[in-house]
């Protein structure tokens, strides 16, 4: 073996030892065992000529720096990130494995994974699926009643499907959500028959994944 290969064979068995070691010391437990470890992987590998950003909108992680491979911010979110979707689970009764393909946790924030092109036809779409998917993850995953309509709006933005024109009218023609407040103060509510009708959507979303 090449000097170059075994350098980056080292690389990916100390990144791999990392995400187990990760995994250990959360103490997550059995059954969330793989999902945890694909997690901490998604924390803390890129590609070995450092071209591509993380699936799931996670910064680049360069083998270069010691320090990203015992990151203590992802090990945080990791954690927090397993207990939310285990608390999403149990409201919405949509699987751990399915809203694990469509929300992480970043900086303690939640976030939606897939490009935002993939939720939905157009953006009127993609924007309602962004209001639904945070609104439930915060209702359940972080005990928050409500949403501030600003953070949406920055969601909305990052998956690069704002329309600022139209912005205010997609949130406020969403079926099964109210939105409260006004001006900056605005804060998005999940009804009844939002919640219900959320594992249609992880459903409709995922099967394009």
């Amino acid at each position: 073996m090449s000097n170059a290969k075994q350098e980056q064979f080292d690389a990916i068995s100390e990144v791999l030892a990392g995400a187990v070691a990760a995994v250990k010391q959360a103490e997550v437990p059995e059954d969330l065992r793989e999902i945890a470890f694909t997690e901490a992987l998604r924390h803390m590998l890129v590609s070995a000529n450092g071209a591509g950003e993380m699936s799931r909108g996670h910064h680049p992680v360069s083998f270069d720096d010691p320090k990203n491979v015992d990151d203590e911010s992802s090990k945080q979110d990791l954690v927090l990130e397993n207990e939310v979707l285990r608390k999403i689970a149990r409201g919405t009764g949509v699987p751990v494995t399915d809203l694990d393909r469509l929300i992480f946790v970043d900086e303690g924030e939640p976030r939606i994974a897939p490009s935002g092109l993939k939720l939905g036809k157009n953006n009127t779409e993609r924007t309602r699926a962004v209001v639904a998917i945070l609104t439930v993850a915060r209702t359940f995953g972080f005990d928050e009643g409500e949403t501030p309509l600003e953070i949406i709006r920055e969601e909305v933005q990052r998956l690069r499907v704002y329309d600022s024109a139209n912005f205010a009218a997609h949130v406020k023609g969403l079926s099964g959500f109210v939105v409260k407040g006004s001006g900056a103060n605005r804060r998005v509510q999940a009804k009844a028959t939002g919640i219900e009708e959320f594992p249609d959507l992880v459903a409709e979303i995922t099967q394009e994944l």
